[in-house]
């Protein structure tokens, strides 16, 4: 039952069994993760949604993003690409744009983070996002995850092999039925019917036709996922190691769309000495995905290719018909035949936060975090010459048609640099057991970096994928490179009163480079107010059976950055368009 807890009793040789209720508390006495801290359960008094690692690696899925889907309310997840590598889902809170994400501290992606190394998910939908100033106005997701306790080693294995297949997909025409419609559409605009009763036998006996559908698409998809974690520790040391592994395939029988990722993590919680500890926290993967060049045209090309074409012109596996205006999807599936789209991503997240508890000031503890995040996403497209043959029904011959007449390659690789430091003190102290304080001060800086750089190279000669062997004329180099910078001092008060009466009132004091120096700094306050009314003496007696029962409401002011350009309150030159205004006039 709702607010107790289960309980196994062996029946042995007893004829009846006394057995007590035992109230569970757990629930009420949970740490929910929130901005920038952790509070009970019982005592939040914003709109905080969480989920815990038991319920997020239940959904066997590559991508941790569609594990959320139904499970977080407030919290919608779509999937808008089942491709490998590509399949996260967008997240948005309550319908609005894309939330904040914050792992273990730190604005973070973390769509590839493995589910077996998440402790958990919370959500915060209302102005409890506030401290996170002009990021917080969408909601914020606060991702914790696992550490090391107390214990002998413990060492856990995760693993799966499955298969996907499309669910649904349209029934196309066979080569038949296209000939017989298309005869009537002919014959309904005046043109004489192309195709002769004897051709319609001969397709209607499924001789000369394709399905299309079934050349490309395989039945089945394999994909499988392994994960092996060891954690354990002391009460000096604590530590939690992972390593995943994610494969899958594509739905085409070329099987050349393939995706691989490898996960790792490390986190260590170390006393140096009494009161002191020291938190290291290691996290990377590295992902690599291949797939054919012309991939994204090809559910189109299945749809527009004509079932009354064969895949080879005139039966000779050299030369691929053109059955359509999409051109030949088993040709267009094929690396080998019209070139490949490459990318491999790698990522290192590493924070160390030292933790003191201040002996002199019961309560009073101090908080330091440096962290450290680089990504590099290297991408390498080899866009092949190719051609296909078009049929002529006068000359009843296949003519050759340029696809494509020249080789393209285009490589590109972008790098992002982050560092991140926070400083904070917290005050957490109850008095006369009633009266529950919690206070928190933080300041936080953060800047990043991205470049990019870009090389394109024609070829007369397709023969080797590099750039150094391609040619000179037409060739084409790009880069581009952006610095970005914030700060924001975060203030926090929280009571409750008898576990019965809570206050919580915060504010973040936020800056940001998109704006001028008169408006860069922006301040925004939240208050929110809750009553547990189970906690009444009258409710109790009223409503025995009710454990928890809490009215909370909240208010404040949120900012959003993220429609706003950089510098956009600059006037004069622009850069790189070489423009400038004089005056009225440009």
């Amino acid at each position: 039952y709702i607010g107790f807890i289960t309980q196994e009793i062996r029946v042995g040789n007893e004829n009846s069994l006394s057995i007590k209720l035992l109230e569970d508390s757990e629930t009420l006495e949970e740490v929910v993760v929130v901005g920038y801290g952790v509070q009970k359960r019982a005592s939040v008094t914003g709109s905080v949604a969480s989920l815990q690692s038991k319920d997020i690696a239940t959904v066997k899925t590559p991508n941790v993003t569609n594990t959320l889907a139904g499970k977080l309310p407030g919290l919608r997840a779509v999937q808008r690409s089942g491709a490998p590598g590509d399949d996260a889902a967008s997240i948005d809170i309550r319908g609005f744009g894309n939330a904040l994400v914050i792992v273990d501290g730190v604005e973070r992606d973390f769509t590839q983070v493995d589910a077996n190394d998440i402790e958990s998910i919370s959500v915060l939908k209302d102005a409890s996002a506030s401290v996170y100033g002009f990021k917080g106005a969408n909601g914020v997701i606060l991702v914790t995850t696992k550490k090391g306790e107390t214990g002998k080693a413990k060492i856990s294995y995760s693993g799966y092999y499955g298969l996907q297949s499309i669910t649904r997909y349209p029934e196309l025409l066979n080569g038949y039925e296209y000939a017989m419609l298309y005869n009537e559409a002919q014959q309904n605009v005046g043109v004489t019917a192309p195709y002769s009763n004897e051709q319609l036998e001969q397709y209607r006996q499924g001789i000369g036709t394709t399905n299309w559908y079934d050349e490309v698409v395989r039945g089945s998809i394999p994909q499988m996922y392994h994960n092996l974690n060891v954690s354990g520790g002391s009460e000096k040391v604590k530590y939690y190691f992972s390593l995943g592994y994610t494969d899958q395939e594509g739905m085409y029988k070329s099987k050349d769309y393939t995706y691989s990722k490898y996960n790792v993590r490390s986190n260590i919680s170390a006393e140096i000495v009494k009161g002191f500890t020291v938190d290291l926290q290691l996290g990377g993967w590295f992902d690599s995905r291949n797939k054919p060049y012309e991939a994204e045209p090809l559910t189109r090309s299945i749809q527009m290719a004509k079932p009354v074409f064969p895949v080879y012109a005139n039966d000779n596996e050299n030369y691929w018909s053109n059955p359509g205006d999409k051109g030949n999807p088993v040709h267009l599936s094929d690396i080998d035949n019209v070139g490949y789209d490459r990318r491999d991503r790698r990522e290192f997240n590493g924070s160390i936060a030292l933790n003191w508890q201040i002996p002199w000031v019961e309560g009073l503890s101090a908080k330091a975090l440096l962290s450290y995040d680089y990504n590099n996403n290297y991408l390498k497209k080899w866009y092949k010459e190719y051609y296909e043959y078009v049929y002529s029904e006068s000359a009843d011959e296949y003519n050759v048609q340029a696809s494509h007449t020249i080789s393209e390659l285009t490589t590109e690789s972008k790098n992002y640099f982050k560092p991140n430091v926070q400083t904070s003190v917290n005050y957490n102290r109850t008095f006369n057991d009633k009266h529950d304080f919690n206070v928190l001060a933080l300041f936080e800086v953060y800047n990043d970096r991205k470049d990019s750089i870009m090389a394109y190279r024609q070829f007369a000669i397709g023969a080797i994928d590099q750039i150094a062997a391609g040619d000179k004329l037409n060739m084409n180099n790009g880069g581009s490179s952006k610095v970005s910078a914030h700060a924001g001092l975060v203030g926090r008060l929280n009571y409750a009163y008898d576990n019965r009466y809570m206050a919580e009132v915060s504010f973040r004091y936020d800056g940001s480079y998109k704006f001028s120096p008169e408006k860069r700094w922006g301040f925004f306050p939240a208050l929110s107010l809750g009553w547990r009314a189970s906690e009444e003496a009258f409710f109790k007696e009223a409503l025995p059976m009710v454990e928890n029962f809490k009215f909370r409401g909240s208010v404040g002011k949120i900012g959003d950055e993220g429609d706003f350009e950089a510098y956009q309150y600059l006037t004069g030159y622009t850069y790189p368009n070489n423009s400038y205004v004089l005056g009225s006039s440009g």
